[in-house]
């Protein structure tokens, strides 16, 4: 995986513990770092939100070298064992899958040069990745007339997984979707939904999508996107 250049230095006298995250609509608290993975909240889009760890992100670029970067890889381990025997619905649904797929990927970019994982915990990762991967490509949020931008993010997560960890199936698949769902979706480089908050998580997608094929020199994709995407 590549780094995305984040300034991870450690200073051991500024850490501290993490007692609250955000979700979508809330913060939530706990104790000594242990979250509870089945709890589920009114609003279900903080629920969605606990399971997508976008907020592991968000703790990243907001406390930066102030909070400890192995207590944030031991919640991805710890969500992993206990979804080994206790999946919730609402966690495997694929738009949230596929948040979780290239969010973990990001946060694997940024602290890869900066923690060691011994290679057990790394072997299992990966294994959710192809998990994750293989679920989320049998589970494609294709809805005949009524197909939306999910199906876009179920294909960044497929090639960004894909491309990152070498998994070609994965890499394949979210590649066909980009090209051919594009221009149905994004008419005049506007989604057809309308709304400014899609428009702005799409144009998200796109830009990891092509900060990927950058980094990973798909020259051919990157070209595809620049004359695809321009208005966009």
């Amino acid at each position: 995986m590549p780094t995305i250049g984040f300034n991870t230095i450690t200073n051991s006298n500024h850490i501290h513990n993490i007692y609250n995250i955000k979700l979508a609509s809330k913060k939530i608290s706990f104790l000594k770092n242990n979250i509870i993975w089945d709890r589920t909240y009114n609003d279900p889009e903080d629920t969605m939100a606990l399971h997508r760890f976008g907020w592991l992100l968000e703790l990243l670029v907001n406390e930066k070298n102030n909070v400890d970067k192995k207590i944030l890889l031991d919640w991805i381990e710890d969500w992993i064992k206990f979804q080994d025997k206790n999946k919730i619905s609402i966690a495997w649904e694929s738009y949230s899958v596929s948040e979780r797929i290239v969010n973990w990927i990001l946060f694997f970019c940024v602290i890869k040069s900066h923690i060691d994982i011994d290679q057990k915990l790394s072997l299992k990762i990966r294994d959710q990745f192809f998990y994750h991967l293989k679920y989320l490509a049998l589970n494609l949020e294709f809805r005949g007339h009524k197909t939306n931008n999910h199906i876009i993010n179920n294909a960044r997560a497929l090639y960004i997984g894909g491309q990152l960890l070498g998994i070609e199936f994965a890499k394949k698949i979210g590649k066909s979707i980009i090209i051919n769902e594009t221009d149905r979706l994004l008419s005049d480089g506007v989604l057809n939904e309308g709304s400014t908050h899609y428009q702005f998580l799409v144009t998200r997608n796109y830009l990891e999508i092509f900060w990927v094929a950058h980094k990973t020199r798909d020259d051919k994709l990157v070209f595809w996107l620049k004359s695809h995407l321009i208005n966009s």
